[in-house]
């Protein structure tokens, strides 16, 4: 699987939820640039000790995520097979716009 990036800004980040006792994770969303007018704010999520590469980030922060689109599929009794996918985000870093608008990516 190719791990892929996205440069967006910040549009949300949320605490570090625990889903049980062995699994945290962290969700946040960007703004992607480039995108149309109508696209929303994209869903990605850290998962157990990578949820700490949020702190200190905040809402209007220029990113580059690094990612892995993950699926999943569930057989649900009353509508079959269901599939879903999650944005696993792996690695983030903060970009410094002061200096230079232009970021060749």
């Amino acid at each position: 699987m190719s791990k892929l990036q996205e440069r967006g800004t910040i549009a949300e980040v949320r605490e570090t939820e625990r889903a049980s006792d062995k699994f945290q994770f962290r969700e946040f969303a960007i703004d992607i640039e480039g995108s149309q007018d109508w696209a929303k704010p994209v869903p990605f999520q850290f998962e157990q000790e990578n949820c700490a590469k949020l702190d200190g980030l905040t809402a209007g922060d220029v990113v580059i995520v690094s990612f892995y689109l993950k699926g999943r599929e569930w057989n649900s009794s009353s509508k079959g097979l269901q599939r879903f996918s999650n944005n696993r985000a792996v690695d983030i870093e903060k970009i410094d716009n002061s200096d230079n608008d232009e970021i060749p990516f």
